[in-house]
């Protein structure tokens, strides 16, 4: 593969087949937890096209020193410790949009002529129209979450080095601030406006219930995206050398948005709300539990289904065959030959029945084997959210591997950084292959998605058994004082790389494109300390687990868009500090 398919700057030629690919499959891998990475993977589904076929293959190395091997580590273990979901993308409606009477009608008015027509009159129909409400909160979380991400982007930015331009980039950003709270007030008021068609129906009811579920989850995320702009702000303003009136009367505006949207679910007797001096511990499971009725719009029906019985039971029967027939051939060949009452004959009954019944076991065991190299793990078949309809297929498979097994375009990207062989042969590892074979249908698709554009496919790998073989991490290193001579206890972190390749594939034979990304994960003993991307240049970019709950869509891979990317990582070590 040539260099413009690496995340370094791209070639003019090779372009559009990397913006393809991209366009295709938008991978994200970031920490979920302390102990849990989460791969977020895009799937566009295009018109034209009856079938789509993508290929995501995961590569793990990990030390050697770690323990993970064939035998302490199977294809059932790694299943137990992966979990995979499987969603339709929410729709992008600008936040703008949202607020301006006349634009993302299609999101508003579908909702209403439901309220108002027949489709009430059937439990089917009550059950569209409630994901209709929740596909709603899904996109005005998603429009609200971006808008406040560039405002960031734009706080966070190095203070000019001249107080004049510093002034005014301040009233810039200031003004567009102003434009955000604006679109705030009239994208919430525009969502309300349903508020009492909703709640006509009574509490129990579904669509009621949804509505509910919606209004206060937006009023939460509108307090959530207000105050993570007014840190960015307090973050700029201490650290510039002049201070623009205007982003002060901002930061006002942001700050009574904030709180009026907590005064708002307090009057309406949500269950969110936050109250200085108490244990709160109910909001975390409340946030979590509204969070999953909003989104169970887009969650798909998902059904495993076992993989290759038949064929293991044919080699089986093969096995038993040949081991028979052995057998059968032995005693003819005796019986020609000896007496059957003879002490030898018995004997070489006895031999040959040990020798069939290990020929059977020996047969299932390496046929099998090689049998199960052809065939996947398992199959997932995607259904539409009514079970009736297929809208495509996932086919999975876990390897074991050393590194020589592993191709030569991987292993490139691996050791891109390393300096020599020397340094290769210190650091021994194993490699864990996990390929991810997905097939959609696009015409059950398209009737499905409805305006939506395309699926996204979350896995979450549990790297926490990594941590059982892991030394204290901090280890301390004396060092004599130049000075002085006094011996210096220095503590060091120990820490343990896994890195990571992504390998993924648009396409089928000649028409197959495909891309490599590098993800090294710094681990100690506590758990995910970072993650960082790579690039061929050794060029990264780090996104710190800080063991908040931050919002998965605010991670990109450099090669996709690298400036916004290291905007938002300054924008996390803001509201950090």
């Amino acid at each position: 593969m040539g260099d413009g398919m690496h995340m370094r700057p791209l070639q003019q030629g090779r372009r559009a087949e990397v913006d393809r690919v991209q366009e295709l499959v938008a991978p994200r891998l970031e920490p979920h937890d302390a102990n849990q990475l989460e791969l977020k993977l895009g799937y566009l589904v295009k018109p034209g096209n009856r079938h789509q076929h993508y290929q995501i293959e995961t590569y793990m190395f990990i030390p050697k020193t770690l323990g993970i091997d064939r035998h302490s580590y199977n294809s059932s273990r790694f299943y137990a410790d992966t979990a995979a979901f499987l969603r339709l993308r929410t729709p992008p409606v600008t936040l703008e949009s949202l607020a301006t009477v006349g634009k993302a009608n299609r999101w508003f008015d579908q909702l209403v002529s439901g309220l108002k027509g027949r489709e009430l009159t059937t439990a089917r129909g009550v059950q569209r129209i409630a994901r209709r409400i929740k596909i709603l909160g899904c996109i005005y979380r998603s429009a609200l979450r971006d808008d406040a991400r560039t405002l960031r982007q734009q706080l966070t930015s190095a203070p000019a080095p001249d107080p004049l331009a510093e002034g005014r980039m301040q009233e810039t950003t200031a003004r567009r601030t102003r434009r955000f709270v604006r679109n705030i007030k009239r994208a919430t008021k525009r969502l309300r406006e349903l508020d009492e068609v909703c709640l006509a129906r009574g509490f129990g009811d579904l669509i009621c219930d949804s509505w509910r579920a919606v209004d206060e989850y937006v009023t939460l995320i509108v307090e959530d995206v207000s105050k993570e702009v007014i840190i960015a702000l307090d973050h700029r303003t201490a650290r510039s050398p002049v201070v623009h009136p205007d982003l002060i009367n901002a930061r006002e505006l942001l700050v009574k948005i904030a709180v009026d949207a907590h005064q708002y679910r307090r009057n309406r007797g949500y269950r969110s709300q936050l109250i200085a001096g108490e244990s709160n511990e109910e909001l975390p499971h409340w946030r979590r539990t509204i969070k999953r009725i909003v989104f169970s719009a887009l969650y798909l029906d998902v059904r495993h289904e076992e993989v290759g019985r038949l064929a293991y039971d044919l080699v089986g029967a093969a096995a038993a065959m040949i081991a028979m027939a052995f057998a059968i051939t032995v005693s003819l060949l005796a019986q020609l030959e000896l007496d059957i009452f003879s002490g030898t004959f018995v004997a070489i009954m006895i031999v040959s029945y040990m020798i069939k019944d290990r020929l059977k076991d020996w047969g299932k065991r390496y046929g099998g084997k090689h049998i199960g190299r052809f065939l996947p793990d398992t199959i997932i078949r995607v259904h539409d959210t009514q079970g009736d309809r297929v809208l495509g297929q996932c086919r999975e498979q876990f390897n074991m591997l050393k590194v020589n097994q592993v191709d030569d375009e991987v292993l490139k990207s691996r050791q891109s950084r390393r300096v020599n062989s020397i340094e290769r042969l210190g650091k021994p590892e194993v490699v864990i292959r996990y390929l991810k074979e997905v097939t959609l249908y696009s015409q059950p698709l398209r009737d499905e998605l409805a305006g939506l554009e395309g699926l996204h496919d979350i896995i979450r790998f549990n790297l926490g058994h990594l941590r059982d073989r892991m030394d204290a991490p901090r280890e301390d290193h004396q060092l004599i004082d130049p000075s002085t001579g006094e011996i210096l206890v220095v503590p060091c972190a120990r820490v343990y790389h896994v890195n990571i390749i992504l390998r993924m594939t648009a396409g089928r034979g000649k028409r197959a494109k495909s891309k490599v990304e590098r993800i090294r994960v710094v681990m100690d003993q506590r758990g995910i300390k970072r993650v960082e991307y790579l690039d061929r240049r050794g060029e990264q970019v780090v996104y710190t687990h800080d063991g908040d709950d931050q919002d998965a869509s605010t991670l990109s891979f450099p090669a996709a868009v690298r400036a916004t990317i290291e905007g938002e990582t300054s924008s996390f070590a803001a509201l950090k500090s």
